[in-house]
């Protein structure tokens, strides 16, 4: 089937000819570097750090909406089991991470309440995260999905688990350093936002043979009698599994030829 392209298209590599984006945007699911709890707070992550006695602590910032005070904030470092914000009798309390504004609040009378009634309920960082890619082809009509993959991106990511008093989890993640986090690359047929069809059984052993090919020939290329063996062992496959499509058929010749060649070491 010569109408589709015989090169692999990643999505996260190939912005100048990548799908367009089709599928309406809905609202942001509770995953995030913020969260808002308590109704009037919004806590956002700057980071975790796991220290040398096994430890772990989160760092936050937390934002409270005051109707008379305006925006509130505490930059806090809370270890697992911690609560959020301030609690009891901040009178004497000797506190970190407050503003002169809202230390002197805490300690008014009345004081003001600076308690989302949560608490941290996990906390960890990632050297890798895992995410989901659509390999693409170009056909005639489009795009087609020849298989859904999982792979893991090198990228460090951070993620605290934070339980307000009704029991709800909100979990908040960044990566390090700052920056957009890895996301899944995925078409409309596996619920992401990437227009594509579906391709045929026919059409991904098509396009499965093409890759095949192509990566025995990139090892057959190569000098090392090892890498070569290898090549020799996807042509033998190519002529096995994939005999019926067009281009093993068209190369038949060139692949049994290489399959069975002597190779010195």
């Amino acid at each position: 089937m010569a109408r589709f392209a015989a090169v692999l298209v990643l999505l996260v590599t190939s912005a100048m000819s990548s799908p367009a984006d089709v599928t309406p945007r809905g609202p942001d699911p509770p995953v995030g570097s913020s969260v808002v709890v308590g109704g009037a707070y919004t806590v956002e992550l700057f980071g975790v750090q796991a220290n040398r006695d096994g430890t772990i602590r989160a760092y936050v910032r937390i934002t409270k909406k005051d109707p008379v005070h305006g925006a509130l904030v505490l930059e806090q470092s809370i270890a697992i089991g911690d609560p959020l914000g301030v609690t009891g009798d901040a009178k004497g309390a000797r506190l970190s991470g407050l503003s002169p504004q809202l230390l002197s609040l805490l300690k008014g009378d009345p004081p003001v309440e600076f308690d989302p009634k949560a608490k941290l309920l996990s906390a960890a960082q990632h050297s890798e995260w895992p995410i989901k890619v659509c390999i693409l082809v170009k056909t005639a009509d489009g795009w087609g999905c020849v298989d859904l993959e999982k792979r893991r991106v090198a990228v460090p990511v951070n993620e605290i688990v934070v339980q307000d008093q009704a029991g709800k989890k909100l979990t908040l993640r960044n990566s390090r350093p700052p920056g957009r986090m890895p996301s899944d690359q995925v078409c409309t047929v596996h619920g992401g936002r990437i227009s594509a069809r579906l391709l045929t059984e026919e059409e991904k052993q098509e396009v499965r043979a093409v890759f095949q090919l192509d990566a025995a020939d990139q090892d057959w290329r190569s000098m090392n009698p090892k890498v070569r063996r290898t090549a020799q062992e996807t042509y033998a496959k190519l002529l096995k599994e994939f005999a019926s499509t067009s281009v093993v058929r068209k190369s038949e010749d060139r692949i049994k030829s290489r399959a069975e060649a002597e190779i010195e070491d």
